[in-house]
């Protein structure tokens, strides 16, 4: 990930040099200003994440100026602790967070940090948004074989996805580039609009194949600024249609008068959008000059990213394209030659199948949504059917058309999952913090101590709860992109759960749980990486004393046995359905009946343990009776090492 880029604007120069000195150590790529006008000039020029200034120097003012070009930017305001009225102010107005003078390093470098991580969950939430739209985009494709139908659905999915006022496709003819399909856009004009390759907006885009991102008070190129001032445009998205590096067209979104520009999330979105949509117009391209060439269908194979197959009146594969290939795994001189049947099975051409009524009614049958088996496993597939007619408008085979969705149905899945999950975690500490800051801010007498001490005790652990599950889907995030640097060391595993017991002494207490570790006296130690195991140990005996009776007993046992280290962790507790038994160890999948009992979490204690445990080789079970509680056991292998003591 790109280092994040921070502004930080203060007259004093100490203040600014803390800011500086300790941001940077933080791996932040951070610049400085003495005012806000010079702020505001290197603003202009260079991209930041975060502006941090002081309120003293017209602050707000700087702010929002900035903001007006590079609207993602976020802010942390800095003022004096008797300013409690301006930092609400500041907070109304935007700021994600403030410091008081005089504040530390550590203080600085956690407020920053709090702010940046709140804007890339905002961005993950952009990411989830395109994810049906694409889908839509998807069925497009194979639902016709008309091009223009298809143009029209891009730029139409384009406009209502960025709340835009206009949207056009541009394909590239020669030299030109040449309107295709618009909306917003007054006929008269797109009928006649002409951009030549490496001129005007559209023609830069084309000519350079990079994005463009443009809004009103941004640093531009003069050419482009001309033209955004003669098409009276405020703000606009230009990505270009790229297929195999080659660009193919350029689709433009934009926005006239006034209102909130495009953000950097609309151009990540349109960009992905814009990737879709070009290999949709290639293959829409190739589908139409094989219904119209039987010549040409070879090249369509080659050149098309789903997985198209021929077949002859036998039902014989003729052609079997890389797409395919992939998607089954099925290589194509294995196929070539054999039945369908032999290939997928009999109920590809089962009884109410597409195939089956492509050959009954001599006409194409829509994309519909089943399955397709191969080496590869069981795929879910739209699947479409095409019959091929000859010259005489005899049919002399059929074109199989599917596009490989598992990935999407499974992402679609885990969204709704996350946004069931995660919004409900997020939602009830926030309103937590919410209601006993506004309580503070009611200007509770000086007298009310003890009352002000329990709600500030209450913020804080609310806000724990939030770290916690932020650092949870992030760590989770590092072990699956392979991202967690292992740092293995020789580990006296019954210290790791002494130290996990003392994390939890409370909340047992809350529980009238009690907590039991039995630990081989000559248990050697593991080569193994603390942070992990303790990550282990720490989600086991937090999920035992969660779902125990109260007054129950939770067990941890540590043995060795057959080279590996054998750990158990035992609670009296509600114990799990069978049913259920299967998924627990899925993300964010979580029992019926302790969500309804109103137990907290999103369902990714177990799944950090379970790769915890999987990143040391080793493995996790589970036993479970309902009523009397469960037993998870975890085999970790010793490694030779020179023992410690």
């Amino acid at each position: 990930m790109a280092q994040e880029r921070i502004l930080a604007v203060d007259s004093d120069p100490d203040v600014l040099e803390l800011c500086l000195r300790s941001l940077s150590a933080e791996d932040y790529v951070v610049e400085g200003a003495t005012n806000g006008r010079q702020a505001i000039e290197i603003a202009r020029e260079k991209q930041f994440d975060l502006l941090l200034v002081d309120i003293m120097l017209n602050g707000l003012e700087v702010y929002r100026a900035i903001k007006e070009f590079t609207p993602e930017m976020i802010g942390v305001i800095i003022t004096g602790s008797e300013r409690t009225e301006e930092i609400i102010n500041a907070l109304r107005l935007g700021f994600d967070d403030f410091v008081v003078k005089p504040f530390t390093a550590d203080w600085l470098s956690s407020t920053v940090t709090k702010a940046l991580n709140k804007r890339r969950l905002e961005r993950e939430n952009v990411r989830l948004r395109t994810l049906m739209p694409l889908f839509e985009l998807s069925e497009a494709f194979l639902t016709t074989l008309d091009l223009n139908n298809l143009l029209d659905q891009i730029v139409h999915t384009a406009l209502q996805e960025t709340k835009a006022d206009r949207a056009s496709l541009m394909l590239v003819e020669g030299q030109e580039l040449v309107v295709k399909a618009s909306v917003g856009l007054p006929s008269e004009i797109a009928a006649k609009a002409r951009d030549i390759v490496g001129q005007g907006i559209a023609g830069w885009v084309a000519d350079r194949g990079e994005a463009l991102l443009l809004a009103e008070g941004a640093s531009l190129d003069p050419q482009i600024k001309e033209a955004m001032i003669r098409e009276e445009i405020a703000s606009a998205l230009c990505v270009p249609l790229l297929v195999k590096d080659k660009v193919i067209g350029v689709l433009n979104i934009s926005k006239l008068g006034e209102g909130p520009a495009f953000t950097q999330g609309d151009l990540e979105f349109v960009s992905i959008l814009g990737g879709e949509a070009a290999i949709a117009i290639e293959n829409a391209r190739l589908y139409r000059e094989a219904i119209e060439e039987k010549r040409k269908t070879e090249t369509i194979l080659e050149g098309t990213f789903d997985g198209l197959v021929v077949i002859d009146n036998e039902l014989r594969v003729t052609s079997f394209n890389p797409g395919a290939e992939a998607i089954t795994g099925h290589a194509a001189r294995q196929v070539v030659g054999r039945r369908l049947t032999e290939v997928f099975g009999e109920e590809i051409d089962g009884e109410g199948s597409p195939l089956r009524r492509a050959m009954e009614t001599g006409q194409p049958v829509s994309p519909i949504e089943t399955t397709i088996s191969g080496r590869s496993g069981v795929r879910d597939v739209l699947e479409g059917i095409t019959p091929l007619h000859d010259v005489k408008g005899d049919v002399f085979g059929y074109l199989l058309s599917f596009t490989d969705i598992t990935r999407l149905k499974e992402v679609d899945r885990l969204k709704s999952s996350i946004v069931a999950n995660v919004s409900h975690e997020l939602r009830a500490p926030l309103a937590s913090i919410k209601a006993y800051t506004e309580l503070l801010l009611d200007e509770l007498e000086d007298g009310d101590r003890v009352l002000r001490q329990h709600f500030l005790t209450v913020i804080d652990r609310e806000t724990d709860r939030l770290t916690g599950l932020i650092g949870d889907l992030l760590d989770l995030s590092r072990l699956e992109a392979g991202r967690f640097v292992m740092k293995k060391e020789p580990l006296h595993v019954g210290e790791v759960i002494g130290d996990v017991f003392d994390l939890f002494d409370i909340q047992a207490q809350e529980r009238k749980a009690s907590l039991h570790a039995d630990v081989q006296p000559d248990l050697p130690t593991i080569l193994a990486d603390r942070e992990l195991v303790t990550m282990l140990i720490k989600n086991l005996v937090g999920n035992a004393i969660k779902f125990s009776n109260q007054g129950g007993r939770v067990d941890v046992v540590a043995r060795e046995e057959d080279a590996n280290l054998i750990l158990s962790v035992i609670d009296q507790g509600v114990g799990i359905p069978p049913d259920d038994l299967p998924h627990i160890f899925e993300k964010f999948y979580r029992v019926w009946s302790t969500t309804e009992s109103g137990v907290e979490g999103v369902g990714l204690g177990l799944v950090l343990a379970k790769e915890a445990a999987e990143a040391h080789g080793g493995q996790i079970e589970v036993e479970s009776k309902l009523g009397v509680g469960s037993r998870f056991t975890v085999t970790l292998p010793i490694r030779e090492h020179a023992d410690e003591g």
